[in-house]
């Protein structure tokens, strides 16, 4: 799915719960990407992964 702006973002939000799961949605802001819509299941995996990585620390 192509990139969303914020305002069709809100607009459509239950539009975008159900396209959620099958696909993250880039939401955008001035034409850069602001941030990224994810499942709840995709949410939980990250989570799961950051905390198996150590912490890094230069």
């Amino acid at each position: 799915m192509p990139p969303v702006s914020t305002a069709e973002f809100i607009r459509n939000l239950g539009t975008f719960q159900r396209m959620v799961a099958r696909e993250p949605i880039e939401v955008t802001s001035h034409g850069k990407i602001a941030g990224v819509y994810v499942s709840a299941e995709d949410a939980a995996l990250l989570k799961r992964i950051r905390a198996s990585r150590p912490a890094y620390h230069p």
